[in-house]
Parts: C-alpha cells; structure tokens; sequence
C-alpha cells in the first residue's frame, strides 16, 4: 500500500499545481506543464521489507579505492549495463555533480547532509572506467549542465547528467548508494543500488528502497 500512496500523493500534488517537476537537484530547475504534455509517466516503487542500514550514513570505513570502485559500479549499471529501471542510456559525455545528493536516487526520502566528492575520487573514477566510451565531466552546480534549446531540455550532444548520492554502509556490509540520470524532461531515473564486494570487487547486486522514472 505504501509504494501506491506515495505514487498517489505525488500525482496528486502534481495535478494540483497543474505542473510536474521531477528530479533536477540544486539549482537546475526543470518543469513542464502537465495540461501540455502528451505523455506523462509517473512511476514510484518501494520495497516493503528494506533491510536496516548501519548507524554510519557516510563512506566510514571504506578506502579510498573502494569508494572509487563503488560509485564506478554505479555509473555502469546506471548508464552502460541496464537496470531494473529501463534501458541503457549509452551517453558519450557524463555530468557530475562535485557534491552528493540523496535525492537523485530517491525524491521522497529524507537525504544526507550533501558532502563534496574528493578530488582523487574523481579522478579515480575517469581512470575505474577506461573501458567505456565516455567522457566525465564535473560540474560544481547543475548550471555547469549545458541543455539543448526547446522544450524538452535535453543534455547537450546526447550526453547524460548524473547525481550520487551518499554512500550508507548496510548492516550485512552491503553499500547502498542513491543515483539518478537525466537525459532529458521525459527521460530519466534513479533509485538507491545495492552494492556488494565479492573476491575483491565491488558489483551491484540490486536496489532497495523507491524507484523514479520519468
């Protein structure tokens, strides 16, 4: 009942305000009229039965390395491997927000503290991903996005904008890490991966909590 309500209440409070806005973090704010549009998709899921997060709501205790090789399992299964959100997105050039957010990965839940992404983190990253063909770009701001003109407000050049979240170790180990992409006003998703470490390398195993998609 819980995933139905929260997908009701959201649809709701979009019809009321005769707008829908969906996932932009910070201070790129994109919204387009609900009257005007042709299609609108609003999807919510949760779990019912989350399993408990540790007391830590940041990186403690994992290295440098493994935080590299966390978020890089991320970008994979969000952007080049599918999820059990929709299909690839396949973007030649990646955006990255230099600071985490929450709610890239889950819009209706209560977000860490956001936290600045260390400089050799990122360049982990551009060096944990030799093997796909894209580009990443970091941005401080979401303003650092360049969008195509018209009312779709994509990405330029067909690439992708992506925001992490924080990382939360799980009781059993497990990290979970909320993500979102936006590609353009109606395409985009995000939901909180579940990430585990077997012989030695980080893989995400599945996702918890809600699911967006638009």
């Amino acid at each position: 009942m819980r995933r139905y309500a929260a997908s009701l209440l959201a649809l709701a409070a979009a019809l009321f305000m005769g707008w829908r806005a969906w996932w932009v973090p910070n201070d790129l704010v994109l919204a387009h009229n609900l009257r005007g549009a042709a299609a609108v998709r609003i999807v919510f899921h949760a779990d019912e039965h989350p399993a408990p997060l540790s007391d830590t709501p940041g990186p403690s205790g994992l290295s440098e390395a493994d935080t590299v090789a966390i978020y890089a399992a991320v970008i994979r299964s969000l952007c080049f491997a599918g999820d059990s959100l929709g299909s690839q997105c396949g973007a030649p050039t990646l955006y990255l927000l230099r600071t985490t957010d929450d709610r890239g990965g889950n819009p209706l839940g209560a977000p860490s503290p956001p936290s600045a992404i260390p400089e050799a983190v990122q360049q982990g990253l551009a060096a944990a991903l030799p093997d796909l063909p894209v580009r990443l770009v970091w941005v401080d701001t979401w303003a650092g996005v360049p969008l195509e003109e018209g009312a779709g407000k994509a990405v330029a050049g067909h690439g992708a904008a992506i925001t992490l979240g924080n990382i939360r170790l799980r009781q059993d180990g497990a990290a979970l890490v909320p993500a979102g992409v936006y590609i353009a006003s109606l395409s985009g998703r995000g939901q909180t991966y579940v990430i585990e470490k077997a012989g030695g390398t980080w893989e995400v195993t599945g996702n918890t909590g809600y699911q967006w998609v638009s």
